[in-house]
């Protein structure tokens, strides 16, 4: 995602590999960092993920983010699809708070000042 706001703020098209549809889970680093205190604290052992629990598209973000789109070949290697498997974390009380519309705004907005 920074790198598409970053091509963004110096008015370059976003690159997305096609087809564009492949799924990531973006999570804010205020709910990271409430998940690890939760974690440390409460948590036993290992596998606890962290995630947001809203999928988005690669080509929703870039158009969230700009009009100047261009598109790649896609690879065999490329992943379609991100698993959620937070259950583990919110199992000791994490939820997460902030999503990807609320942070891409609050970055525009730093952005205006």
């Amino acid at each position: 995602m920074e790198k598409f706001l970053v091509a963004s703020e110096l008015g370059e098209p976003l690159t997305v590999t096609l087809p564009g549809t492949q799924t990531r889970l973006f999570t804010h680093i205020y709910d990271v960092i409430d998940a690890l205190k939760i974690i440390a604290n409460k948590g036993s052992g290992d596998g606890y993920v962290i995630s947001s629990d809203e999928a988005v598209s690669i080509r929703e973000l870039a158009h969230m983010i700009s009009d100047k789109i261009d598109f790649v070949p896609g690879s065999p290697a490329n992943r379609m699809q991100t698993k959620l498997m937070n259950k583990k974390t919110k199992e000791l009380g994490w939820l997460p708070k902030f999503g990807l519309k609320q942070y891409l705004y609050e970055r525009v907005q730093e952005r205006l000042k």
